[in-house]
């Protein structure tokens, strides 16, 4: 479903529109009134103390040359987005209060962006547009509204001029070659980001030009092209951290759209942006974390909140409310004002318990499989698909994470810190983003391969009554003279238990190992186990092979040098890990994973684990025992492939 066009009789007159665009009277007044009630008032509280914080702060001048910034990234960054932040935070706060100190901190910045010699960031050139351009476009924009009469008109017609030369002029050039790949791409966030955030602007300004109606109209056509990129069921590539930042911009566009027209176009109300929803709700792990597969962080983050809101109450659903409502209680972040605008427009919220507790992403190749929605849920998520420096995605087909009864257990290294290498091709030595940093197979001590081609692939799912699993081929993620045959089956069951069953067909003597990324302290206990302590819940792990292993623990001892730690890394996940290895002799490796979490009770003892791999002739078979419980679980050919046919 593509996003409307617009056309100038479907908009409200200019001088309406310009004082509507970002937010009517009308809803001022709820927000006025949300602000005074629970939860947003003790946001709000927040919002402006971290404003009157900022208003002696001083803004560094921006690098002259790029070489200044050390990684190439963090220095550019940091000034563009504190200073941003201010002209947004304090034109709202002025909007909402009146109070003249917030309108004179706004302008003072505004003064400052315009005196910025550039508003790209220099690890995006030679483009003349970027993603720190749509956000100076769409901030001054909404800033210009806010400020309302606050803002001189010399000081308005600067900004206005300003957006024309360095932004919308930029961004017709850019569509016209290679530079402006971003506006067709709908893989990545870029996409939304800048289509959104100068498509926003344009609908403010767009009286002002004849031809800024002819790029809305492009920008719609491109941003028909991003919401392909959720078809056909939701899922982002790049992960649940630029889904929230890809589609809060799409919002903002939406958002704008809809208010200049009076409700008649809403670009929000497609179904690409429904089944969007149901990703983010999926992604979610109770009480506090999130799948943080690719480029993300695993804490629950309050920007989270901003789309879920929107698409709460854009499809009337009730579960996106209470995880959004779930995330703002979870923390004292201050927070973006569409945190505001857009928690007051009420809505119903409920936990999902109609929601199914297993769900398969095709077109990115996730599973998630959940034995709950509550907060004790044992929830096992895993990930085939492909890597691409570009997209935010890491070498790690078959990779897998287990958190149980509220604690990460086998946990995902998540986003590292950005630099120069980190989209080039010197990207997978970065440990965050290569095969070593993964829960997955390092065969012949090499990487997976990155691109398309090289993708693995969810080939089978299956529900039955006291087991969730799913078939995972990551043959061609591993080069050919290496690998003729790597399959992961993972099963959940019922009671909370995970097993995992490896088959390997690699040349002779080719070095196999698994890793397990682990949160807590971890400490062999035999050979074959090995025990995970995070307390109050821990994690044995019972190995058995057709070939004899080698268990080990190791750390990343560099890490601690690419880590982004935000208050969201867990310092103990992930920087040890366990490694489980053998040498191929020449025929198919089978290696069993019995993984049982459990909570630590006063007095009990561990359990005792047994697992053994059965093979039969025309069938494979495996036995878990866990004290006196004990399952079987049974594979049989199909196309001549081991797949799960019983669990008993």
């Amino acid at each position: 479903m593509a996003v409307e066009i617009v056309r100038q009789n479907d908009l409200l007159p200019a001088s309406k529109r310009r004082k509507e665009v970002f937010m009517s009277k009308k809803h001022l007044k709820t927000v006025r009134s949300a602000i005074k009630e629970p939860p947003l008032d003790r946001l709000w509280c927040n919002f402006l103390e971290s404003i009157r914080g900022r208003q002696e702060t001083q803004i560094p001048s921006l690098p002259t040359d790029d070489s200044d910034t050390p990684d190439g990234v963090g220095a550019y960054y940091s000034v563009f987005r504190d200073c941003l932040h201010d002209v947004l935070n304090s034109s709202f706060a002025y909007l909402v209060t009146d109070e003249p100190e917030f309108a004179e901190l706004a302008r003072k910045r505004i003064r400052t962006v315009l005196s910025w010699h550039t508003w790209v960031h220099p690890v995006h050139y030679p483009r003349t547009i970027d993603l720190v351009s749509a956000d100076i476009c769409r901030t001054l924009a909404v800033a210009s509204q806010w400020l309302g009469g606050a803002l001189p008109d010399d000081e308005r017609e600067a900004v206005s001029s300003a957006l024309f030369e360095r932004v919308f002029e930029q961004y017709i050039s850019g569509m016209l070659d290679e530079t402006g790949w971003w506006s067709k791409d709908c893989g990545t966030n870029w996409c939304a980001v800048v289509n959104g955030g100068i498509g926003s602007a344009l609908v403010h300004f767009l009286d002002e030009n004849a031809l800024l109606a002819d790029i809305l109209n492009e920008i719609l056509k491109r941003l028909s092209i991003y919401l392909k990129g959720f078809e056909p069921d939701g899922g982002w590539i790049e992960g649940i951290m630029y889904w929230n930042y890809g589609i809060t911009w799409y919002l903002y566009f939406a958002d704008a759209v809809e208010n200049a027209t009076r409700g008649s176009i809403n670009p929000a109300r497609v179904t690409q942006m429904k089944k969007a929803g149901t990703f983010a709700l999926h992604c979610y792990i109770p009480p506090d974390r999130m799948v943080n597969f690719c480029d993300s962080f695993s804490a629950v983050h309050l920007g989270l909140s901003i789309p879920l809101l929107k698409l709460a109450h854009e499809f009337s659903n009730p579960s996106l409310r209470w995880l959004a409502s779930r995330t703002i209680s979870l923390t004292n972040e201050v927070t973006s004002p569409y945190l505001f605008i857009w928690y007051s427009t009420g809505g119903e919220e409920s936990p999902p318990e109609n929601v199914p507790t297993a769900r398969i992403f095709r077109k990115i190749e996730w599973a998630i499989l959940r034995s709950s929605w509550d907060d004790e849920a044992v929830v096992l998520a895993a990930k085939a698909g492909y890597a691409d420096q570009y997209e935010h995605t890491h070498l790690d087909a078959g990779t897998f994470i287990l958190n149980a009864f509220g604690k990460p257990l086998i946990t995902d290294l998540g986003r590292g810190r950005y630099s120069r290498d980190s989209f080039s091709s010197r990207r997978w030595s970065c440990v965050q983003a290569n095969t070593s940093g993964h829960n997955t197979y390092i065969i012949d001590g090499r990487n997976q391969l990155p691109k398309k081609e090289h993708s693995g692939r969810i080939t089978h799912f299956k529900r039955g009554k006291t087991f969730k699993y799913i078939r995972m081929d990551i043959t061609d993620c591993y080069p050919s003279e290496i690998a003729d045959s790597i399959v992961r089956h993972l099963i959940l069951l019922e009671d909370a238990q995970c097993v995992i069953l490896d088959e390997i067909d690699c040349p002779k003597d080719i070095d196999i190992e698994a890793r397990f990324h682990y949160s807590g302290n971890g400490e062999i206990v035999s050979d074959n186990e090995f025990l995970v302590h995070n307390e109050p819940v821990r994690l044995q792990m019972k190995f058995a092979s057709n070939t004899p292993l080698e268990i080990g623990k190791f750390r990343h001892e560099k890490l601690e040098d690419n880590v982004e730690n935000q208050g969201v890394f867990d310092e103990k996940a992930a920087r040890t890990y366990l490694s489980v290895s053998t040498v191929s002799p020449g025929e198919t490796v089978c290696i069993l994973s019995l993984l049982n979490p459990f909570k630590t009770l006063s007095g009990c003892p561990v359990p005792e684990l047994r697992a053994e791999i059965q093979p039969m002739k025309r069938q494979l078979s495996v036995l878990v025992v866990i004290n006196t419980f004990s399952r079987r679980l049974t594979w049989s050919k199909k196309a001549g492939k081991n797949v799960l046919d019983s669990v008993c």
